[in-house]
């Protein structure tokens, strides 16, 4: 109230009762804005758009062209029905656990969509990797627990050595304290550096406390253009992505997005033009085609790839492979 105060003025201050409900409303219909790179840039409230309701498997997307909520479905409807509609309050990738306690807490229900009833998923994200070295499956270690690890259930390996839920509880708790404290536009690469070594060989590559300290990780060497180690990176962490957010998912769009960026900058141009046009389709379905992520960025990138692809084919034909990778070598 003293902040209002200052603002608007006492006499357009409204009762503190008043100002109360009018805060209880902002606090549970509003929504992050986000600006055209899908970056929280504040707070909205839309009152048409409030009522549609949450599910942490959501089969919609809400993105803003300037000030106007545009609402996309990510999946075909046969015929449209509102009251089916949903949209994530939160971001998915994170526990049932952390999703239900927000969700409790910030607007006060608990969801029972079909993630938070798929315990296997929940499972996946508290896991260290199968020690047998034809297995490359996750097994699930709980941290409450005393006792041994596993057996693993895809091939039944249980030689699981003797400290690894002491090293696993330590490795997880480690990277929640760097996680609490994570700048997500410009994290530290030393840091991140240290969470990952720690975890290295403990955590599955689809733990979830993995694929975000992989995701901050990659975010600082791009920050400091380092592409051959992002290239890397962004490999390692490209199917907990996808497993997390799902193959139609704008933010996987966004992802492939980053990858083709990366790719670009290590002259992998095949690749990235593969990349770019399954990012085109995932954001076009979910954002539209005039969002300016889509129309220019995108796009931009698209006739880039295009053409540096045709360049390397044609040099392909005209000098052979082999001159070809000395030419790229040198460059």
């Amino acid at each position: 109230m003293p902040d209002l105060l200052m603002l608007v003025g006492r006499r357009n201050l409204p009762k503190r009762d008043k100002l109360t409900v009018i805060y209880g409303k902002v606090l549970v219909n509003s929504f992050c804005l986000l600006d055209d790179r899908l970056t929280p840039i504040g707070t909205s409230v839309y009152l048409a758009a409030s009522v549609i309701d949450h599910s942490c498997a959501a089969n919609a997307f809400v993105s803003f062209l300037g000030n106007k909520l545009v609402v996309r479905s990510l999946v075909d409807w046969p015929d449209l029905d509102w009251t089916r509609v949903r949209i994530s309050y939160l971001d998915a990738m994170n526990t049932r656990e952390q999703r239900q306690t927000y969700l409790q807490r910030q607007y006060y229900f608990t969801c029972d969509c079909r993630l938070c009833r798929d315990d296997s998923h929940d499972l996946t994200m508290s896991t260290v990797p199968c020690g047998s070295p034809t297995c490359d499956a996750p097994v699930f270690i709980d941290e409450t627990a005393d006792g041994g690890v596993g057996p693993c259930e895809a091939c039944g390996f249980k030689n699981f050595p003797d400290d690894l839920r002491q090293n696993y509880c330590r490795a997880a708790a480690f990277t929640r304290k760097r996680l609490d404290d994570l700048n997500e536009e410009d994290p530290d690469l030393e840091v991140w550096k240290e969470v990952i070594e720690v975890q290295e060989g403990v955590l599955h590559p689809l733990n979830v406390l993995r694929a975000k300290a992989l995701d901050a990780l990659l975010t600082a060497t791009v920050n400091m253009r380092g592409w051959h180690t992002s290239l890397g990176l962004a490999t390692l962490n490209h199917q907990a992505i996808r497993h997390y957010y799902g193959a139609k998912h704008p933010t996987y769009g966004l992802f492939l997005l980053k990858l083709v960026k990366i790719e670009l900058n290590n002259l992998a141009f095949r690749t990235a033009l593969d990349h770019l046009k399954d990012a085109e389709e995932i954001l076009e379905a979910g954002l539209g085609s005039n969002h300016p992520l889509v129309y220019h960025e995108l796009n931009f990138l698209l006739v880039q790839a295009s053409e540096e692809t045709r360049v390397e084919i044609q040099r392909s034909l005209m000098y052979g492979s082999h001159s070809h990778a000395a030419t790229r070598t040198r460059s």
